[in-house]
């Protein structure tokens, strides 16, 4: 594809592999700055994007357990690309081994040395989903960018999980609530940070998304923004303030583990009072400005030779010909891999472009 600069080709995704995943017991493809997959549904166009996505985040964006991944008549399954790889294994637990350049990394500093903004019918949970989405959606973005981030979320949850088992033992008699002292402390400052750094990523998309949303759905004057909403003002006098709620409920209560997203158009709560249009053109405008925050992230930290990949999994059917104009611009842009059923759906002059892929 001409046009396209020398760094934007050597961060390039050229070619994938996938053993027992899914439903591809054995499937290699090359990939073009614009890959088109099609085929029938059930084909395994998804299960392909799902892989990329295994390889930026070390986790799916469609399933949260790893043996699921797995082929239903094997023990492992590996994707590779040209420079990483990944491997899980079903037994004795499901695990997970990255490796880069053949290289074995730990997952926390793997995730992130291959980009990725994922749109998807799945998306529209971001909206319309619960706070679990919201969070997963945060979380995904951040830990691209921030070992810090994600290093400081693996402990948190590790914190948590000790936590919640000592309010069962409370609980039952079997320990003193003084005991949680300690595991207040630590939860209250790895939360905090993770908080920090979540309302930074906001702070960044607000200015930005409504304009945004005017180009993309030509709706002048609109206002959209993200809230962050806090389980807690103080999370670390409301972990000692409610602790019995806590010891009662064996569960923590407070913390970025229970925090939300609020999305307003117009100062009203999209998911409430919102058309489905209007969510789609909310959704596309988070996305871009996803990316940008990628970017801008990369560029800070010199790593901006690392162009995030694109993945639009069996959206263009979602939207007519305005909103698939503002998906094209993105395809000059960043490498990007799509999914259809229907290749009818897809403009011509891009179809030219592309490598195309069919499962059928």
């Amino acid at each position: 594809m001409l046009g396209i600069c020398s760094d934007i080709i050597k961060s390039m995704i050229k070619k994938l592999k996938l053993e027992n995943f899914r439903n591809h017991k054995n499937l290699e493809v090359e990939l073009g700055y614009t890959t088109v997959i099609i085929g029938p549904n059930g084909a395994g166009k998804s299960n392909i994007l799902e892989a990329v996505s295994l390889i930026s985040f070390c986790r799916s964006y469609r399933e949260e357990t790893k043996s699921n991944l797995i082929h239903f008549e094997s023990d492992f399954s590996r994707v590779s690309t040209d420079n990483f790889e990944i491997c899980l294994i079903k037994s004795p637990v499901a695990s997970l081994r990255a490796k880069k350049k053949g290289v074995v990394r730990k997952a926390v500093d793997f995730v992130g040395e291959l980009p990725a903004v994922i749109f998807s019918p799945e998306s529209f949970n971001i909206v319309m989903g619960g706070p679990n989405e919201r969070r997963r959606f945060l979380d995904m973005m951040l830990s691209e960018t921030s070992k810090s981030y994600i290093s400081n979320l693996v402990d948190y949850n590790k914190i948590k999980k000790q936590r919640n088992h000592l309010l069962r033992n409370i609980h039952q008699g079997a320990s003193k609530p003084s005991e949680l002292d300690y595991w207040d402390k630590e939860l209250a400052g790895l939360g905090n940070l993770i908080i920090k750094e979540r309302i930074s990523a906001i702070d960044f998309i607000n200015p930005i998304i409504s304009g945004l949303y005017e180009e993309i759905s030509g709706q002048k004057n609109s206002k959209l923004e993200v809230v962050y909403q806090k389980s807690s003002p103080n999370l670390a006098e409301d972990l000692v303030h409610f602790r019995q709620k806590d010891i009662v409920t064996e569960r923590s209560n407070f913390g970025p583990h229970r925090d939300d997203l609020l999305f307003l158009f117009n100062g009203r709560n999209m998911a409430r009072f919102s058309s489905r249009g209007e969510i789609k053109s909310a959704l596309l405008a988070l996305k871009i400005a996803e990316l940008k925050y990628l970017e801008k992230e990369l560029k800070k930290k010199n790593l901006d030779k690392r162009e995030p990949i694109l993945l639009l999994d069996d959206v263009y059917s979602e939207f007519d010909a305005d909103h698939k104009k503002h998906l094209s611009k993105l395809l000059i842009e960043y490498q990007t891999i799509i999914t259809s059923a229907d290749n009818s759906i897809l403009d011509e002059k891009m179809l030219g472009d592309a490598k195309i892929i069919d499962l059928a």
